[in-house]
């Protein structure tokens, strides 16, 4: 039985029960319990553990190991939990139940909740405990009829009747896992099976009466094979001969008693070249798509980080899907694949199977301009299609059309929302086989990790509202700083509970499994000090009085937030960047001043340390530089510098033609005539290789920590042959620094729930905005200043505790100020000989985090 998490709607019959009820204030021993035979089972969850006990044996062992002391009950577990059965009083004579519920006896209230968690009615008795309340339950207090809280019992709560049901372990509410109960398995696309030939002629027919022993297509005991598991019985165990199976997918509905289990083993053109956590991923896949893991559904997300083979893992499934099957005579599960990928890895997919299959093995079918999607629904000779997410949008009829057995969504962290078009048009699709691809599958919040969840396996949580009362509530409610004791433990196992369903169908490994393969890696934090022009205008802006509303209305409206914010962030870029802008009465420059602006990058702190690092590099290596951005204009001013040095770019933002960027990607990565790419975050900030650059610049941040993540992820990935450093630039004091913090948080929250790390975003508090917009002048690092350590001017705070917390990973870098220069030439010499040519960059460039990763694991230092 597989797993789920949905919430039972049928209703239950109740004849013998309503017998029992006839005369709902009667004692306790005139009461004739429900037949079981009458009445629905109220919780057979298939996620509880095969050592959980239930109703009686439950309710017999605590009285049996408290003596019947209620007491003694009360001292193990703050309250109790029963499943149930409900409706609204009525006076027929048939009775029906409406759903069923939980019944929860907390210290001085009891709760009866749906199967969402919502709270439908309570009973409270202000000075009574526990076991005492439940005692005047029995009793017939707080309008509670007389009744044993034992199974088949009869109360009443507030304007509902309830049938008390089994005893639940208090472990089991806490969890979550008294909301679940099973669903269905979903339906599959049915594969048409292929004709059996026939012979034109008896004579020619072989007559020989010895069965054909089939022999997998590749021998799964050659040295190195990589062999996928074979067909499970309903017990568990596996299978030569199968005699029924577990799995139901509609290729093997027509299989015999006696059919003949071969062995899928993946092709070694490409299993031979794959690593061990990428032959691990291969096998995780095709256990979710062909449903051997013990959930409800068909799909799988595969969360590695970015650089560890996500491609390479799908297409050894796809070709494996495409060409074997463990039934002997029966055809493969897939026909025909779908990969829905963003507009600029379109060419790199197609790219990507010619490299591991070569072109005489399988035809892949790329959708570009030129391209007709008719092409490919008529012909034969493609099995794969490959299609940009904006394109599938436009011809989702057609698609429809192709009927597809697997979809495979690269970058699907794009189908975070459920609301937009994009998502509801991939949901549309009759393709229960998904594959999700996401080095970030949790960006901003839980409801968005729902969302993917629930379009890769449908219902597998249940429903939006169920997940939303039982997880997300709970979980975001213990992460809040005035949250209780209770409602901390609450949360943390909530949490536990949802990290232990999702790793199901979810599989991450972080890229520390890359470092035995990959150059070392260096990454920085660079803080700049903004000049003196950028701390005049922004203290303008948050002296106006927009920005005062904002922060004292608290974020009500987080449109003026993102508008400001963005102001603010334009502004530590580059000065020009709002000289546009209006609010309240924004002074623009003078014209001449403007001019000066514009052709000289020392009015921007963060720009003149770019353009000392580019000098450097330039002067002192052989090696190229990817510089990332999220605004167009400010690639604009920095190609205006680079073109005034004489540096050859490239440059792919929104504007390059899809047909074009591939292209770019190439020449970059092969020529020698170019120094720096300039890439847009937004437009090419995911999927990309970008390996013949062996220093990125990310120049700004995002709120969105998985922005970041996915453009620093764009050189230290395979085929990199350089060491590879990654510089972060951030204004000291301002809004990016506390952007910076803010993004710490919510990789917390990713590790807890995807990296099953115990390591919390929230709406911003009034306290919060009053502290994003304000500006930190007589600091050199306020992160650092905020975690308290003790090396070098690292200062005490009175919330040290909470903020190491908050930002343990920075326990992990080491802290660097801009006058330790013989430490930074062992870390960098590129830094060193910038802040040697230019004695005046020791002002702007006022502190450093560093972190090193070397092959095999982390260097670390503090």
């Amino acid at each position: 039985m597989r797993r789920s998490l949905a919430p039972s709607k049928r209703e239950h019959s109740n004849t013998a029960s309503a017998h029992s009820v006839s005369n709902p204030t009667s004692s306790a021993s005139l009461h004739v319990p429900a037949l079981p035979a009458k009445r629905r089972r109220l919780f057979t969850s298939p996620l509880l553990p095969k050592n959980v006990s239930t109703a009686t044996e439950n309710h017999a062992r605590h009285q049996e190991d408290n003596g019947g002391d209620l007491d003694a009950l009360n001292k193990v577990e703050p309250g109790s939990c029963y499943s149930v059965v409900y409706r609204k009083k009525q006076q027929k004579k048939h009775k029906t139940w409406d759903a069923d519920g939980i019944l929860v006896v907390h210290t001085r209230s009891a709760l009866l909740q749906n199967m969402e968690g919502k709270v439908y009615d309570r009973a409270v008795k202000k000075d009574l405990s526990r076991h005492l309340l439940e005692s005047a339950i029995r009793l017939g207090k707080c309008g509670l009829p007389s009744a044993p809280l034992a199974e088949g019992s009869m109360i009443t709560i507030g304007n509902r009747e309830v049938e008390v049901g089994s005893l639940l372990a208090w472990s089991d509410y806490t969890s979550g896992q008294c909301y679940i109960e099973s669903q269905g398995e979903p339906v599959l696309n049915p594969t048409k099976g292929f004709k059996k030939f026939k012979a034109l002629s008896g004579n020619i027919a072989c007559s020989s009466t010895v069965a054909k022993i089939a022999s997998p297509r590749h021998n799964p005991y050659a040295s190195n094979a990589l062999v996928m598991p074979r067909p499970v019985t309903e017990d568990g165990g596996q299978v030569k001969e199968c005699p029924r199976y577990k799995l139901s997918l509609a290729s093997w509905v027509t299989y015999r008693r006696t059919a003949q289990i071969i062995d899928v083993v993946v092709d070694p053109v490409i299993s031979s070249h794959l690593r061990p956590h990428q032959r691990e991923g291969v096998v995780f896949l095709y256990e979710c798509v062909m449903q051997m893991r013990d959930f409800n559904g068909a799909g799988a997300i595969l969360a590695d980080e970015m650089g560890l083979g996500k491609t390479v893992q799908t297409i050894a499934v796809i070709w494996t899907l495409l060409k074997q099957t463990s039934i002997a005579g029966s055809p493969p599960p897939v026909k025909r694949a779908l990969i829905v990928c963003p507009a600029t890895l379109v060419e790199n997919w197609k790219n990507e199977f010619r490299k591991w299959l070569g072109d005489e093995r399988i035809r892949v079918f790329a959708v570009d301009e030129k391209s007709q999607i008719a092409d490919f629904i008529v012909s034969r000779l493609y099995q794969v299609l490959v299609i940009g997410y904006e394109k599938m949008r436009a011809l989702q009829d057609e698609i429809a059309k192709a009927n597809f057995d697997i979809a495979v969504y690269d970058e699907g962290h794009r189908l975070k929302n459920s609301q937009i078009r994009t998502a509801q048009v991939m949901k549309q699709l009759q393709t229960s086989r998904r594959i999700l691809l996401s080095g970030t599958p949790m960006q901003n919040d839980l409801s968005e990790f729902f969302s993917i969840i629930d379009f890769v396996n449908p219902g597998v949580l249940g429903t939006f509202n169920t997940f939303k009362k039982v997880f997300q509530d709970p979980i975001m409610k213990s992460r809040d700083r005035s949250c209780t004791p209770e409602e901390y433990d609450l949360g943390q196992k909530r949490s536990k509970e949802l990290s232990r369903l999702t790793h199901m169908f979810i599989l991450r490994r972080t890229s520390e499994v890359n470092a035995r393969y990959l150059p070392p890696k260096s990454e920085f934090v660079l803080f700049c000090r903004p000049t003196a022009l950028q701390l005049s205008m922004y203290r303008h802006i948050l002296g106006s009085p927009d920005v005062k509303t904002c922060i004292h209305d608290a974020g009500k409206d987080m449109s003026n937030i993102l508008e400001f914010s963005t102001m603010l962030k334009k502004l530590l870029n580059a000065p020009q960047l709002v000289t546009n802008e209006r609010v309240a009465d924004f002074p623009i420059l003078a014209p001449e001043v403007l001019n000066d602006v514009r052709q000289d990058a020392q009015f921007s702190g963060k720009m003149s340390v770019l353009a000392s690092l580019l000098r450097s590099i330039r002067e002192t290596t052989q090696e190229k530089v990817l510089i990332v951005s999220n605004w167009t204009q400010t690639l604009d001013l920095i190609e205006t510098l680079c073109t005034q040095r004489a540096y050859g770019l490239l440059r792919l933002d929104g504007k390059t033609p899809v047909a074009k960027r591939q292209k770019y990607v190439d020449q970059f990565n092969t020529s020698n005539a170019y120094f720096v790419f300039l890439l847009s975050s937004k437009a090419g900030g995911v999927g990309l290789n970008l390996t013949g650059a062996s220093r990125l610049i990310l120049y700004d941040i995002d709120w969105n920590p998985s922005i970041c993540q996915q453009a620093m992820a764009r050189i230290w990935r395979d085929g990199q042959s350089r060491d590879v450093k990654i510089y972060r630039l951030l204004s000291t004091g301002t809004i990016e620094e506390k952007i910076y913090q803010r993004q710490l948080t919510k990789i917390s929250l990713s590790d807890a729930l995807i990296d099953d790390k115990e390591t919390g975003m929230n709406a911003f508090t009034s306290q919060e905005l009053k502290d994003l917009f304000t500006l930190d002048e007589n600091t050199e690092c306020l992160t650092h200043d905020l975690l308290g350590c003790s090396c070098q001017k690292g200062m005490i705070s009175s919330t040290t505790t909470t903020f190491t917390e908050k930002f343990s990973e920075l326990k992990c870098w080491e802290h660097l100020s801009s006058g330790m220069v013989e430490r930074l030439q062992e870390v960098d010499p590129v830094i060193t000989r910038a802040l040697s040519q230019e004695p005046a960059l020791r002002k702007p460039l006022s502190y450093i985090f560093h972190k090193a990763t070397v092959r095999g694991g982390s260097l670390t230092s503090t």
